[in-house]
């Protein structure tokens, strides 16, 4: 459906409601409150001429006092002879009668009060007559206005289809990776989807020049691995096959590069995972002392090779509620990232009641430390995923990580509720 129908739509929809309204309205108002308020106005009337307060425009009343039988008093410009219609009234109140000749109805109000008789009349509202004429206005009334309508319409919809053309241009030429700026300052919601289409093709070039920095990073960082181990391999080929030390460096050095892809990759689906939303939790009791031991169990080959001493200071913390699996890589992406960054060759490991605090020796610098839970951030070994999947996991575990440099020692501080 296209635009200008819906908008025409809309306030045809809007004025026949108004119409209807306006309709039912006044029918209700002839129907139930006009012949109250009529009456009201003759009670009034038939009180004033008792005691002589006549007042007002009277040509569509007839107004009798009565002594007895007798006429005492006769106002009004209403054609009434009173001695052709005039029923019997016996008591105060509302009567309703009919012209014995023409078809009009008439409503009195009869008030005695001793011997005098006031009585106020005037012609009953004709409701179908009236709704007629009401009905005919409305029509026309309805006319007018729904061709007032069709030409707002018009004018509201071609002022808003340039400007959503404008934009349908823009998306087609983002999506075929054209630069294009939507300008609308507008205040009104197509400017607001303007603005949000410019901040979407904004984010959309980030991503694009982020997701090349990933994928030459990525790719830079599997080369230098693959060419290293096939060194390795070359090497291997001429030995002598009784050099056993010389083999086994060799293998020990493949396998080196073998686990530095292996966590490379395993870096890669967790963060895949972490960003698709698919990180299970089970919450159970964790002793995060057992859970030390064996990262540093783990990492001690990779300690080894590095020729980095793990230092653990204290394992006086207690058993806490959380997920075994990601706290358990916390834990090790903290100290795997300490091994492979400390300056002095030495780790060390604070477990206490309220903390765990793993720490090394760092040249970085106190402003720097913002960018080191940045994404596809590559450090100076390795990729640099490692402490992203820490931050990550720490929000999903709602654990407070705190980092900071004191004496020239980055600390990576766990706060254990």
């Amino acid at each position: 459906m296209k635009l200008f129908t819906k908008i025409a739509l809309n306030f045809i929809g809007i004025i026949v409601f108004l119409v209807l309204s306006i309709y039912i309205s006044n029918m209700l108002y002839l129907k139930y409150f006009l012949e109250d308020m009529i009456i009201d106005d003759l009670k009034k009337l038939s009180q004033d001429a008792l005691e002589n307060k006549l007042e007002g425009d009277l040509s569509a009343m007839k107004i009798l006092i009565l002594q007895g039988n007798t006429i005492v008093l006769e106002e009004g410009g209403l054609d009434l002879p009173y001695h052709m219609i005039m029923p019997v009234f016996n008591s105060t109140g509302v009567y309703e009668f009919s012209h014995p000749h023409l078809k009009v109805e008439y409503i009195a109000y009869v008030l005695k009060r001793g011997d005098f008789t006031s009585i106020a009349i005037t012609t009953k509202p004709y409701y179908g007559y009236a709704l007629n004429i009401i009905s005919k206005n409305l029509i026309k009334i309805s006319i007018i206005f729904i061709l007032i309508g069709l030409l707002v319409s018009l004018l509201i919809s071609r002022h808003i289809s340039k400007r959503i053309i404008k934009i349908s241009i823009a998306t087609q030429k983002i999506a075929k990776g054209e630069d294009f700026e939507l300008k609308d300052s507008s205040t009104d919601e197509v400017g607001d989807l303007a603005r949000s289409i410019n901040s979407l093709k904004n984010s959309l070039r980030l991503l694009e020049r982020v997701r090349r920095e990933f994928v030459a990073n990525f790719v830079h960082d599997l080369k230098t691995p693959i060419a290293v181990i096939k060194g390795y391999c070359e090497s291997t080929k001429y030995l002598d096959i009784d050099d056993k030390e010389k083999i086994k460096q060799n293998m020990d050095g493949i396998e080196k590069q073998c686990d530095y892809m292996q966590n490379l990759i395993s870096n890669m689906v967790e963060l895949s995972k972490i960003s698709a939303g698919i990180i299970e939790k089970k919450i159970e009791e964790v002793d995060v002392n057992l859970i030390i031991k064996e990262a540093c169990e783990q990492l001690k080959k990779l300690a080894e090779l590095e020729d980095v001493e793990i230092i653990i200071k204290s394992l006086n913390s207690p058993k806490i509620k959380t997920d075994l699996n990601s706290f358990r890589r916390i834990i090790n992406n903290l100290l795997q990232n300490a091994i492979e960054n400390t300056k002095d060759k030495k780790v060390y490991i604070e477990a206490e009641r309220e903390y765990v605090d793993i720490y090394n020796k760092t040249d970085l610098k106190e402003e720097e430390l913002i960018f080191l839970f940045e994404r596809y951030k590559s450090s100076k070994k390795g990729f640099g995923l490692g402490l992203s999947i820490v931050k990550e996991l720490c929000k999903i575990l709602d654990i407070k990580l705190e980092t900071f440099i004191v004496g020239g020692y980055i600390h990576f501080k766990i706060w254990l509720k």
